[in-house]
């Protein structure tokens, strides 16, 4: 697949019109540019001018020094690495993390059971679960909520439309990814 400017640009202000203000702050991305979320993130502070700073290669202890700093408002991980920060931090008896705003999941679902505990490490983060794909960008968001149920993704961004087709073969076959009446359609 291949994006387009134009692709990567919508994505960046849709990320700001639909999560705030505090997405347009630093980015800290503790992950490779070859991963396309934490090329996402580094773009992302790029195009915002407020900046990023990328962990080529994954420590947790690193990871939540660096956050300690208060530098980076916006911080953009996979579960995995999330659930290393939050094993580090306990074992630890670590400081929670105040400085950063914003926290961005994707890259795997979220084990929304965990919620609580990482909210207790980064008490004054807004914690958001966001799906998609690489080469269609963003498609759905919530704020986490260790009650959602587990199938939950939240509601489309503001550039996604959602088409509910109780007939998907009807009027012609669409390509809905095996999945009986849902269509995604980006705007």
């Amino acid at each position: 697949f291949r994006r387009r400017h134009r692709s990567w640009s919508e994505s960046f202000r849709v990320s700001a019109q639909d999560l705030g203000v505090a997405a347009a702050q630093r980015v800290y991305a503790p992950g490779r540019l070859s991963h396309s979320l934490f090329l996402f993130a580094a773009l992302w502070g790029l195009w915002s001018g407020a900046g990023v700073e990328i962990q080529e290669r994954f420590s947790a202890g690193r990871a939540l020094a660096r956050l300690q700093s208060a530098a980076f408002p916006v911080l953009v991980a996979v579960p995995s690495q999330l659930q290393l920060m939050l094993e580090w931090a306990q074992r630890r008896r670590a400081a929670p993390v105040d400085g950063v705003a914003l926290l961005l999941i994707s890259g795997a679902r979220w084990m929304r059971e965990r919620t609580p505990a990482l909210q207790a490490l980064f008490p004054g983060a807004r914690i958001v679960e966001f799906y998609g794909a690489s080469e269609a960008s963003y498609i759905a968001w919530m704020d986490a909520d260790p009650q959602a149920p587990a199938q939950a993704v939240g509601r489309p961004f503001s550039n996604v439309r959602l088409h509910i087709d109780a007939d998907p073969l009807a009027g012609g076959a669409h390509d809905n990814g095996g999945e009986p009446g849902l269509i995604w359609v980006r705007s």
